[in-house]
Order: C-alpha cells, then sequence, then structure tokens
C-alpha cells in the first residue's frame, strides 16, 4: 500500500493489548499488519493487577508471598511486552511498550483515553456452552467503556494480514452506527477496499406479533424491507460521492445471525459494527448484536460506540432522517 495515499487522522497510533497468551498473540499479529499497512505508529500494553494478586494472597492464607508473586507477574509481563516490541520492530514499525497496573479493561481503557490512540486492538477467547454468552471481563469492559474504536479479533480468524478489500459495515438508524460507517468509510478510503452495507428488516418480531394477534403482516414486513433499503442506500451515497467501492445489502431475520452469514458470503475482511455503551444491570443481562457478532464471527470486527467519533473518525457520513424501525445494535 502506498504510505502516502493514508489520509491525515486514520489509524495513526494503535494499542494492542497483549497477554502472552494464543489470544493475545493473535491480537498482536493482526494489530502488527493493521499497523504496517498504515504506517501507524503501535502502543503495546500488558496490565499487571496488583489489587488482583492481594486478593490471590489474601485467599492463599500465607501460602502466597505478595512481594514475590508481584516480581513473578511483572517480570513476566516484561518478557512479553519486550518480545512483542521485537516482533514490531522486525516489520519496521515505530513502536512503544507500556507495563500497566491495574485491572486490566479499567487500565486499557485509561491508557488508550489517555494516548488519544486511534483504535484499540484485542482479542477474544473461543468460549463454549454457558460461558459462550460472554466475552470475559476484559473484552466486555474495554468493549463498553473506551471512547475509541475497538477492533476483536476472535478465535475464529484465519487471515491476520489485515487485510481490507471488503469491509462489511451493519447498519441501523442509530449514532452509533453512523460514528462506525464513518470509521468504515475512511478506512475504505484509506486503503482501496469496498464497503458492503448491510441492513436487516427485522420482519421476524412482525410476523410473530401478527401470528399472535391475527392480523396481516405483509404491509409491514414491506414498509421495513423498504426502509432498509432506502436507509443502506443513504449511508452508500457518500462512498459513490467520494468514488469508494460499494454495494448494498438487504436481509431479514435475527440481525446478528443475518450479518454473520452475509460476511461469509461477501467474503469480508471486517465487519464494521456500532453498539450501546450499556451501564449497570442491564448491560450484565441484555446481549447486544454487536457482542453477538463478535463471539461468532470468523473475521475481525470493529466495535464502534457513539463516543468513539469523537477525535478518531470523520463526520458521520449520513445526514437527514430515513425512518425506519431498526433496532440499534
Amino acid at each position: 500500500m502506498d504510505m502516502q495515499a493514508t489520509p491525515p487522522g486514520v489509524l495513526t497510533q494503535l494499542l494492542v493489548a497483549t497477554d502472552g497468551t494464543d489470544t493475545g498473540d493473535r491480537a498482536l499479529t493482526y494489530a502488527i499488519a493493521l499497523a504496517g499497512r498504515f504506517g501507524s505508529r503501535l502502543l503495546i500494553v500488558h496490565a499487571v493487577d496488583a489489587a488482583l494478586a492481594a486478593a490471590e494472597c489474601s485467599a492463599a492464607n500465607g501460602g502466597l508471598d505478595y512481594l514475590e508473586l508481584m516480581k513473578a507477574q511483572t517480570d513476566r509481563a516484561k518478557a512479553i511486552l519486550d518480545q512483542a516490541e521485537k516482533r514490531a520492530v522486525a516489520a519496521g514499525l515505530q513502536v512503544t511498550v507500556e507495563l500497566l497496573d491495574s485491572r486490566p479493561a479499567d487500565a486499557i481503557v485509561a491508557c488508550a483515553n489517555e494516548r488519544k490512540v486511534s483504535v484499540v486492538v484485542m482479542g477474544t477467547q473461543g468460549k463454549r456452552g454457558l460461558e459462550r454468552f460472554f466475552l470475559g471481563s476484559t473484552a466486555q469492559g474495554v468493549l463498553r467503556h473506551a471512547d475509541v474504536p475497538v477492533i476483536v479479533v476472535p478465535p475464529g480468524v484465519r487471515d491476520l494480514n489485515a487485510n481490507l478489500e471488503a469491509l462489511l459495515v451493519a447498519i441501523d438508524d442509530s449514532d452509533q452506527c453512523s460514528a462506525a460507517a464513518s470509521l468504515a468509510h475512511d478506512l475504505a478510503k484509506a486503503a482501496a477496499g469496498e464497503l458492503i452495507f448491510c441492513s436487516v428488516a427485522p420482519t421476524s418480531n412482525v410476523s410473530a406479533m401478527a401470528a399472535t394477534y391475527g392480523y396481516d403482516p405483509t404491509p409491514i414486513a414491506t414498509d421495513l424491507r423498504a426502509d432498509a433499503a432506502a436507509l443502506a442506500s443513504r449511508y452508500a451515497e457518500s462512498a459513490r460521492h467520494d468514488g469508494i467501492r460499494y454495494q448494498t445489502l438487504v436481509a431479514e431475520g435475527d440481525p446478528a445471525e443475518e450479518i454473520l452469514e452475509m460476511a461469509d458470503a461477501v467474503h469480508a475482511s471486517l465487519i464494521v459494527i456500532g453498539t450501546h455503551g450499556r451501564r449497570g444491570l442491564r448491560r450484565l443481562v441484555v446481549g447486544s448484536v454487536a457482542e453477538a457478532v463478535v463471539r461468532d464471527s470468523r473475521v475481525p470486527v470493529a466495535v464502534v460506540r457513539t463516543e468513539a467519533v469523537r477525535d478518531n473518525v470523520s463526520t458521520p457520513v449520513v445526514t437527514g432522517e430515513i425512518a425506519t424501525s431498526s433496532a440499534a445494535y
């Protein structure tokens, strides 16, 4: 890629969190490739949680020495960061490493905000059974609190070369979606990629309600499909104006399932999606489309909250209003 073609402000600095596991190594590999593609500076971080170490020592009833445990964890962290730095330098990147001292999610978010990085890159673990419904405390904490976009590299990802040839953008009528589309627009423009605007019409709920209350769902479903198509076309207008290759897709059914199916169908290299930053009890029991996509995606997923548009990506690409009943992701 021609580095001179990269617009100012597009991924100028990436933060990648690594912990020496396969999950962290996967994120590091992708971050190095992405930084190389955009000529970005790379900040590699690892967190050592002193409070957790103290709790472990307390639970061991004297069986663990706090100072010895902290030294062991710190030495391991430094070794992980040293190895990661060597890999980034060997790839020709400008790199900084930093050892963080706090709960990992809090430390990563604070560092990202303080350093004003463009995006955070991190991995997630593969879960089974009941655990698969949760991303893990670190990933959830970063996704819900970071004021910058977060690119998550799930365990199913096979291509870690940061290929941005096809970016699938999940479209709805929320502010989160507008911020996500702005990021996707900037990435596609810089990398000469194609934007694929995917809108899901929530007709399944209409059919269920119609069956319960005995009315014809056809007119409502038709309107929902038309609204979804119009919304995708509205977002595509900005791509057309800037000479970015694009296509629009409309599906019906469960949003997360349809987004993942379309991503497979078009061989998407990145999914870009907006999400709410929920707080309190509701965030623990109400899953979001974005989290479901992250859990099961076989390509990296860029997750953007509304706040993430500030100082990091261009202004939202859609102006004006369009009536639609699509739920915010």
